[in-house]
């Protein structure tokens, strides 16, 4: 089975300054897009074994008769 690599996110608590600072959004959006991408990774991966479920099961019911 293929597995591919989720990407790291990074968890951190708010700026010092308690101010948004254009770095600090950078870093948001850099791990939002790793968080999608991960979600993107897993859910491509569980459609791939529901389908091979399907696969299964109906070649169960095909020698169950």
């Amino acid at each position: 089975m293929d597995m591919r690599a989720l990407y790291y996110v990074i968890l951190r608590g708010n700026s010092p300054s308690g101010k948004g600072s254009a770095a600090d959004e950078e870093f948001t959006k850099s791990n939002e897009n790793r968080l999608n991408v991960n979600f993107k990774l897993i859910a491509d991966k569980l459609q791939e074994l529901e389908a091979r479920i399907a696969v299964l099961e109906a070649r169960i019911a095909v020698l169950e008769g």
